[in-house]
């Protein structure tokens, strides 16, 4: 394989300056990914490294374009025979994605860091599938999460689960996030990276889908925009998981506080004259008490999902009492001096009362 650039100047360990080559100037190189090779010493051993990096911020300069006096000839007569295009020096910026160190066989024997810059006159190599997988195939977890923008090289992603390091895992639960414009690719990204976990059969995922794009596979509708579908990628794993939706629907609220909670955004207590978050606040910690109070003749306690009918007129009463104790004009006055009305709560032909 013939080499597309060389290292220039300046460079670091991370990042490094090349000078492509005329051989490779009508290639397309932006965000194309390329390799090198260095040879690092230490303690009198030779430590074989094999970088992997994209290319980006590429910039073609013509120091006679940039002279002010040749550019007044420019403007007159055009390109300069010899110089114009013939002098173009293109250069362009490489960042590290992985470091790896190799075996005297050249066999990939585990990732590492480049402990020096690179020395100019490096030869940089395009990198090809069979190239990038030898590189990563020794780490657990990889992923190949869709095609790179620039030369459609599999991308490869460590999606390993959270168990220990020993079983191939991260040892600790990661933290991903997907940012992007409208209509950029997030949430393909995010149900990529989301089979990428699924993977894992250690690994148990809950997704709260808010607009259906996951639970619905809106992507795989057939509008001729995108032929994405979820559904589809799950089911071409190694391992098939199963999938299972769930819509608000068919969830249970538990407990007196997310009962009271989903009233209020609902819009419950506005619509008795509770005005204000505060007040609303007030009324709805009030019910949520009244709520976890409620039981049947025998004194049994009664949960939020067992509440009737025949409940709600005598809670809106009993709200609408402590909404004049609240509101009241009398100095002094608050909802804890309030005393609580007895209340009764009908059980099939038999009365409790509280």
């Amino acid at each position: 394989m013939q080499p597309i650039a060389v290292i220039g100047s300046p460079n670091s360990t991370t990042t490094f300056t090349v000078d492509i080559l005329e051989t490779a100037r009508d290639r397309a190189l932006d965000h194309a990914w390329v390799t090198f090779e260095v040879v690092e010493r230490f303690n009198g051993k030779a430590y074989r490294k094999r970088a992997l990096c994209q290319l980006g911020g590429i910039v073609t300069r013509n120091r006679w374009h940039e002279d002010p006096v040749i550019r007044s000839v420019i403007k007159h007569q055009g390109a300069l025979p010899a110089l114009s295009g013939e002098s173009d020096l293109t250069s362009a910026q490489l960042t590290a994605l992985g470091v790896f160190l190799l075996e005297d066989d050249g066999r990939v024997r585990r990732r590492t860091t480049l402990s020096t810059p690179p020395p100019s006159g490096t030869s940089v190599f395009p990198a090809s599938a069979e190239a990038l997988q030898e590189l990563v195939h020794t780490e657990p977890g990889i992923f190949y999460a869709g095609t790179s923008p620039g030369d459609g090289l599999p991308v490869p992603l460590t999606l390993r689960h959270f168990g220990p390091t020993d079983d191939g895992g991260f040892g600790e639960a990661v933290m991903l996030g997907v940012f992007g414009q409208t209509r950029s690719g997030k949430s393909i990204l995010a149900s990529q990276i989301l089979a990428g976990f699924a993977s894992n059969p250690q690994m148990g995922i809950l997704v709260l889908d808010p607009q259906g794009e996951f639970g619905r596979d809106r992507f795989a509708a057939g509008d001729h925009r995108v032929d994405f579908s979820i559904n589809r990628l799950m089911s071409s794993l190694n391992q098939v998981r199963p999938v299972t939706v769930t819509s608000t629907d068919e969830v249970a609220l538990e407990g007196p506080e997310a009962f009271t909670e989903t009233l209020r955004r609902a819009g419950f207590f506005d619509s008795l004259g509770f005005k204000g978050h505060h007040k609303e606040r007030e009324a709805g910690e009030r019910l949520a008490t009244m709520l976890a109070e409620l039981s049947d003749a025998s004194g049994k306690h009664r949960p939020v999902r067992d509440l009737r009918g025949a409940d709600l007129p005598l809670l809106v009463k009993d709200l609408a009492r402590f909404a004049d104790v609240i509101y009241a004009s009398r100095p002094g006055t608050t909802p804890a001096r309030a005393s609580a009305p007895r209340m009764c709560w009908p059980v099939s032909s038999s009365t409790s009362c509280a």
